[in-house]
């Protein structure tokens, strides 16, 4: 004999909510998961950095056109990266770092250390000035002679930094593969290196003359 046992009417909906809440769950899953993606892009908070920046307060990596003068070759880029932290423990300063390369050729990029006051980055990240007495320069793959990298030190030039305009903001971040919060971040901006004179080198080819050097994000 077959055992046949039929659905009681009154657990239908108990049925109908149990699928809703189901249904809904995956969906927010979904939604969390493209938040996880987006937030992946905004890094920060104590990401080691191979080089001179320790402890960085700040990471971006992001298309952004613009261009410097090397010599006399104008050199255009379409990849920016910034870096924002305290330099070696033993130095009292932070250091601001962009980084222009072009993503079409291989090893050729130019980057500027700027060095600081030691400010939060709700203090830095904001429209306005900053004059900039010590800075190193590293050029990657144009116009060097001798080497395809070289990376000086300079003191007591005359450059200041100003940002236009800046949006450091709070978004979501990931703090781990299952937990998000919330933390600020570089959004939006646009920064000028203005450099008033011209700055030389050990190589007679290698010099940068005055100018001033755009990049927005």
């Amino acid at each position: 004999m077959c055992n046949i046992k039929f659905i009681n009417m009154k657990s239908i909906p108990r049925i109908i909510s149990l699928t809703l809440c189901i249904l809904l769950l995956s969906g927010c899953k979904l939604l969390l998961t493209g938040c996880k993606t987006e937030a992946q892009e905004c890094e920060q908070e104590k990401k080691i950095i191979v080089g001179h920046c320790y402890s960085t307060y700040e990471y971006l990596r992001t298309n952004a056109n613009g261009y410097a003068q090397s010599g006399s070759i104008t050199c255009f880029f379409n990849t920016l990266e910034v870096y924002y932290g305290s330099y070696r423990p033993t130095f009292n300063n932070h250091l601001l770092r962009f980084s222009l390369s072009d993503s079409t050729k291989r090893f050729y990029s130019i980057a500027f250390d700027l060095f600081t006051e030691v400010v939060d980055p709700d203090v830095f990240f904001i429209k306005g000035t900053w004059k900039i007495d010590t800075m190193e320069i590293s050029n990657s793959g144009i116009n060097i002679p001798h080497s395809s990298y070289t990376s000086n030190h300079f003191g007591d030039v005359s450059t200041v930094f100003s940002w236009e305009y800046v949006v450091y903001e709070k978004k979501l971040l990931v703090g781990s593969l299952d937990e998000y919060t919330e933390g600020k971040c570089l959004i939006h901006g646009k920064g000028v290196l203005e450099i008033k004179d011209t700055i030389f080198t050990d190589f007679p080819e290698i010099y940068y003359p005055p100018q001033k050097i755009v990049f927005e994000f």
